[in-house]
């Protein structure tokens, strides 16, 4: 592994290495990239640091680690992609824990079922299974790591040599001549047509008959010897079957070669007849039987052809008609024409309303799709879950566990270190923060010390009034309620103080129509108080609206509007001027608030995607949301296409 800010480098496997999250030189946290891996099995060591070893027997979630914390341009990405779609890492994981004997049938098993499904080559298998072993820090032996890492090179059988050449068997060439023709080509009409695989002895030679690889003076005046043996042939006896014919200079089935002239004139056979491929081929006779049948087809097509012109040229009887009576017949004709003109135009008219009528409500009635994307991953933990965003730096602040509060930032996409008290005092003390959209500062609220401002390292306001009953609230840049009182952030001092109203848990104030609203979280249903001011002498509060969250959904307090998710992943926002009657109850049909998405528009992959376990989300515009996936720990982010 590589630092990213001091560039030095650490091995993840080693096992003196406490704190695996941050450089252990400048002490600065890891940037998870594939660039500062040193291998492919680091980085899986990494996610399975992360995310614990159990996350292997979880496809989804082991691919959302996987591109989190390594990308997707990483060597053999898709392989390595494919062996956690095959659920490798549940037959890994299950011999995790069992003797070598089990681990080394577990890697075979995982080659396997890799080459089945996905038809890898077994080389490549082996070592993305490799990747996983190692990432798992098992010790096989040598032999185990040949058959998971490289092909073993002696258990390919070396590739057959080539034959040598053969010569023809003695007592072959020791026979007398057979006719070239019988050997060689097919037997003209002439010659006999049978082959015997041994002359009898003492029987003649037929003339112009040659045995292959000797000359024929006969059939070659010049000397030249045409039929050349093939280099590996020999001659096995008699063929069970004529010779076709091959072209000049090519090697008959025996081995022999057919006879070409070195000008490249066509050469006669031995009977003095051409070869059959360079004489003039002959045409292939047509059936008259067939000719007949295509005359006979032509005819039938004429005489259709010549039917239908006299049909439709057919004359009709003429008709003689008086001059009036035509006169009148135009006139009717003129008329009933104009009128089926003028309704053809109204028709098309309202055709061409109602489609611009449809064609808008369609426009108006598409809805638009949202795709998900991982950010990141905090650790699991019980703490207070809290995600904000900071529309000052383009920041989500969330809490990477109960003592570290952290940052991504989407104009770098880097995730960094904002505070991080696991190694004082107050490691262990109860940790809340709030970021101050007016100008991007975000404090710490740290028990028994007081509100602490990151950005200047220093306690603004010391805890030494009456615990919070609300969340941080800045109503000015330089204001916040805190401890039940609102402070100056300048310089700490007490502007006012008063009651906040409560009802068993926190209390979260906004702004509406320049008038201050609490969500009050302590009943079944959480309603909306409205107050006097912000803070009062006796908690003097009137109920504005019940609302449909519940401790079941999600929500978000923005500065000035309230939101909340369902089980369906729809993001609401509380209608805040609706009212039912004349008690100022809010009808808890949701229907009555603002529908912000739609969760069926939000597309899930196998590699993003929202789970059943959103603890926590806040809005980034009015198409992006941030939230914060309790089933793998990670960050996600929800954003229009």
């Amino acid at each position: 592994m590589k630092c990213s800010k001091c560039n030095k480098t650490w091995s993840l496997f080693d096992e003196k290495l406490s704190d695996k999250q941050h450089c252990p030189h400048c002490k600065e946290k890891f940037i998870s990239k594939f660039q500062y891996f040193d291998s492919v099995s680091e980085g899986i060591a990494y996610c399975l640091e992360m995310g614990g070893k159990e996350i292997l027997k979880n496809k989804s979630k082991m691919n959302a680690y996987i591109n989190d914390l390594m990308g997707n341009d990483f060597p053999d990405h898709n392989l390595v992609k494919n062996a956690i779609d095959s659920d490798i890492g549940s037959i890994l994981i299950d011999a995790d824990e069992k003797d070598e004997k089990a681990k080394q049938a577990a890697v075979q098993q995982a080659i396997g079922r890799l080459i089945r499904e996905f038809s890898t080559e077994k080389k490549k298998a082996e070592e993305v299974v490799t990747y996983f072993t190692d990432a798992l820090q098992w010790k096989l032996p040598a032999a185990t790591a040949e058959k998971t890492g490289a092909v073993n090179a002696t258990a390919i059988p070396a590739a057959p040599k080539p034959a040598a050449k053969a010569a023809a068997p003695p007592a072959q060439e020791q026979q007398p001549a057979v006719s070239n023709a019988s050997r060689t080509s097919p037997n003209p009409a002439s010659q006999n047509a049978t082959f015997s695989p041994a002359a009898t002895p003492g029987t003649a030679t037929p003339p112009n008959a040659a045995i292959a690889g000797q000359p024929n003076p006969a059939a070659n005046p010049n000397g030249q010897n045409p039929r050349q043996q093939a280099p590996n042939a020999t001659f096995q006896g008699a063929q069970p079957y004529p010779v076709p014919p091959v072209p000049n200079g090519q090697a008959y089935p025996n081995g022999t070669i057919a006879p070409k002239n070195a000008n490249g004139a066509l050469q006669n056979n031995p009977n003095g007849t051409l070869n059959p491929e360079n004489a003039a081929v002959k045409k292939k006779k047509k059936s008259p039987l067939g000719c007949l049948i295509a005359i006979l087809i032509l005819l039938l097509l004429l005489a259709g052809l010549v039917i239908w012109y006299l049909m439709s040229h057919k004359n009709e009887p003429e008709q003689t008609v008086s001059t009036p009576a035509i006169v009148a017949e135009v006139e009717e004709s003129s008329e009933a024409s104009t009128e089926l003109e003028t309704e053809s135009e109204e028709e098309t008219t309202e055709a061409t309303e109602e489609q611009t009528t449809e064609t808008t409500t369609e426009t108006t009635d598409n809805s638009t799709a949202y795709e998900v994307k991982s950010l990141a991953h905090y650790n699991k933990y019980d703490g207070k879950q809290k995600i904000q965003y900071d529309p000052v730096n383009n920041r989500i602040y969330y809490m990477q566990d109960k003592a570290q509060i952290m940052y991504y930032d989407l104009n770098t996409d880097q995730s960094e270190t904002m505070l991080d008290l696991s190694e004082t005092e107050y490691k262990n003390a109860s940790l809340d923060y709030g970021v101050n959209p007016f100008n991007g500062k975000v404090y710490a609220d740290i028990n028994n010390l007081g509100l602490y401002d990151i950005e200047a390292k220093k306690v603004a306001i010391p805890t030494e009034y009456d615990p919070s009953r609300a969340d941080l609230f800045f109503p000015s840049s330089d204001e916040v309620l805190y401890q039940n009182s609102i402070f100056s952030l300048s310089t700490g001092e007490q502007l006012s103080s008063g009651e906040v109203p409560y009802d068993g848990s926190t209390s979260y104030p906004f702004l509406y129509n320049n008038e201050y609203y609490y969500l009050m979280t302590g009943t079944s249903n959480y309603r909306i108080v409205k107050t006097t001011q912000l803070l009062t002498s006796n908690r003097t509060s009137s109920v504005f609206m019940e609302t449909n969250i519940n401790e079941n959904k999600p929500f978000f307090v923005d500065t000035d509007a309230v939101y909340y998710m369902t089980e369906d992943h729809s993001i609401y926002q509380v209608d805040l001027g609706y009212q039912e009657s004349e008690e100022d109850v809010l009808n808890r049909d949701e229907n009555h608030d603002i529908l912000i998405v739609d969760g069926k528009d939000i597309e899930n992959s196998s590699t993003n995607y929202l789970s059943d376990n959103i603890v926590a989300f806040t809005k980034i515009d009015d198409s992006t949301f941030a939230v914060l996936d309790g089933l793998d720990n990670s960050l996600k982010l929800v954003s229009a296409k």
